[in-house]
């Protein structure tokens, strides 16, 4: 399920008069439902992006069978229905959040690619909103994550991570409205003996006009404890769905969903919505959900959407 940005149009997957799955539109001014994608058997529907107008939907399918996902992409046109597959270049973002960007992460034939990553970038994506990439940048003492022009020429840092850090996943950049800040989502991992310890799910607002770096340290990113942001403690945050800015580009909303002690198979979760600060950090509202939203949160993303009002 996935909203238009200008909360007109609404997006779902359901079944059909004939029990065959179909993605359907739905448009709440005219209340007109509109078929757009039949979906194959044995598949299902990873994600789903709107453009900016509200004119097309790009969405992934995957195999939902076996073992071997076989991803697919497509792209459909609202206003004639018309279906293009695309090249599976990854507009997916990071494991663990859900933003509304334009993301396209280029594959390793991609020649600004090549030549970023010759250059010591990994994770590299490209951030239309920017018009600038993203990358991380190894260095002996630190992991720098950078925005990049076509060419390589670093344009600004925006976090320094410590030594180690890799990511489950890609780093993705959400804009601000009045586009003075990004909010930096992604899952850190560090390499621990002879296994990857994963990390807290991580959700930075970084100013684009101050020149300054944002430091990160283990104990911001990995567990070494229980994290006692839930009530009572003790949970671990296991996954951080960002939804996006408010109207003034001074706040954003997030899911944060947490279960008991590290077992994650046993789906004990909490959660709650929060609505935070992007200058102070502090916490504006909060709402906890218990375990009856849980069976909504799937392999495939969260069955709930958050939308800003149009009007206060």
């Amino acid at each position: 399920m996935k909203w238009s940005q200008d909360g007109r149009k609404l997006v779902f997957t359901n079944q059909d008069e004939n029990q065959e799955k179909w993605l359907f539109a739905y448009d709440v001014v005219e209340q007109d439902f509109q078929k757009l994608y039949k979906i194959p058997t044995w598949r299902s529907v990873g994600d789903i992006k709107w453009n900016a107008d509200g004119s097309n939907i790009t969405i992934s399918t995957v195999n939902s069978a076996c073992c071997n996902p076989g991803w697919a992409y497509y792209r459909i046109n609202l206003s004639d229905g018309t279906t293009e597959q695309i090249k599976g270049n990854g507009f997916w973002i990071n494991s663990v959040s859900k933003v509304d960007s334009q993301i396209t992460c280029p594959d390793y034939r991609d020649p600004t690619n090549k030549r970023l990553r010759s250059a010591g970038y990994d994770g590299i994506c490209y951030f239309p909103d920017l018009g600038l990439y993203g990358g991380l940048k190894y260095q002996v003492d630190r992991v720098d994550y950078d925005l990049l022009s076509e060419d390589g020429q670093v344009q600004k840092t925006l976090v320094r991570f410590p030594p180690g850090m890799f990511t489950n996943g890609v780093i993705d950049l959400l804009l601000s409205p009045d586009k003075s800040k990004v909010l930096l989502t992604g899952e850190p991992t560090r390499l621990v003996t002879n296994y990857m310890e994963g990390g807290i799910p991580f959700a930075f607002p970084v100013s684009m006009t101050d020149p300054s770096v944002k430091l990160t340290s283990p104990e911001t990113l990995y567990y070494d404890g229980p994290v006692y942001e839930a009530n009572p403690p003790p949970h671990v945050l296991y996954r951080r769905y960002v939804y996006g800015w408010s109207h003034d580009s001074r706040n954003y909303i997030e899911v944060r969903v947490y279960f008991d002690g590290y077992d994650r198979v046993t789906y004990l979760a909490q959660g709650e919505f929060v609505i935070i600060n992007a200058d102070s950090g502090s916490v504006m509202y909060m709402y906890d959900f218990k375990d009856d939203i849980q069976p909504f949160i799937t392999t495939w993303g969260s069955g709930f959407h958050i939308v800003w009002p149009g009007q206060p």
